[in-house]
């Protein structure tokens, strides 16, 4: 409580201060409470063999304990995210103090969600934990997204009286997006999870409309119509092969149930 307490009375990520390394007093006092509250989880959960009847309570404060470690993780990332995008101190891309603690934070979160679902698989286990291990998963990809963002915009920095240089730097981001959207996407396919498939989906849509509609307004018209073309056929492509399930998406009884439906339709007719 001590840690939490000493992060959030010091919003270092709101001040002018610099963090000029990554092992500062803040990261201190959220490490301490990263390892306090991550202990107190990991005690709550061993009760379970050892107390079922009271298990209902254990799980409840491992819960908060854990809640608590999300917490912290992304106060850790705020400075990255936030403060330096409004130019509180000069920003060399990917190897600034804040770029360095917004990672931190990312490996926190992903050790929440992977202690959650963990939680969440084993008996006895509230509905509530596989929802924070969903929400968790969903904020590890906003803050590495905007993580990301900041970080190629760094790359690429963009002056008011240069619109070649806005265009350059606002592809830029949106190739990481694309990216960021393809691996997310391959990933859904190669644990065949629909909930990271649709996350991966929409980050691609957000990119293909930003692309389209902002990005290239400064193209000519007849690029802008091959560009829109392009990506009809892309679109359509990646529908005819979901409706044919090249990627061997759907379950062995959906697909059983699919063909029994057609051969009943067929046999009335």
């Amino acid at each position: 409580m001590l840690g939490l307490g000493g992060l959030i009375a010091m919003p270092f990520w709101f001040g002018d201060g610099v963090a000029n390394s990554i092992f500062n007093h803040n990261v201190g006092s959220a490490v301490t409470g990263v390892a306090g509250f991550g202990t107190a989880a990991w005690l709550a959960t061993r009760m379970r063999r050892s107390d079922r009847a009271g298990w209902a309570a254990w799980s409840q404060f491992a819960f908060l304990a854990i809640c608590a470690v999300d917490l912290i993780a992304g106060l850790l990332s705020l400075r990255e995210i936030v403060s330096t995008r409004y130019g509180i101190q000069p920003h060399r891309a990917f190897t600034s103090a804040d770029f360095g603690i917004a990672l931190i934070g990312l490996v926190v979160l992903g050790g929440v969600a992977w202690a959650s679902l963990r939680i969440a698989l084993s008996d006895g286990a509230m509905p509530v934990w596989l929802n924070l291990s969903a929400g968790t998963v969903i904020a590890i990809n906003v803050v590495a997204l905007l993580t990301g963002v900041r970080e190629v915009e760094a790359l690429w920095p963009a002056m008011d009286s240069n619109p070649e240089a806005q265009l350059q730097q606002a592809l830029a981001v949106s190739a990481f997006l694309m990216v960021y959207g393809a691996v997310l996407l391959a990933i859904g396919f190669w644990r065949r999870t629909a909930f990271i498939r649709w996350q991966a989906l929409i980050l691609l849509v957000f990119t293909i409309g930003k692309t389209f509609l902002y990005d290239m307004r400064n193209l000519s018209q007849g690029y802008r119509v091959v560009s829109f073309l392009g990506l009809g056929a892309l679109l359509m492509a990646v529908s005819f092969a979901y409706q044919k399930d090249w990627l061997a998406l759907r379950e062995p009884g959906h697909a059983r149930d699919d063909r029994e439906s057609t051969y009943d339709s067929g046999t009335k007719r």
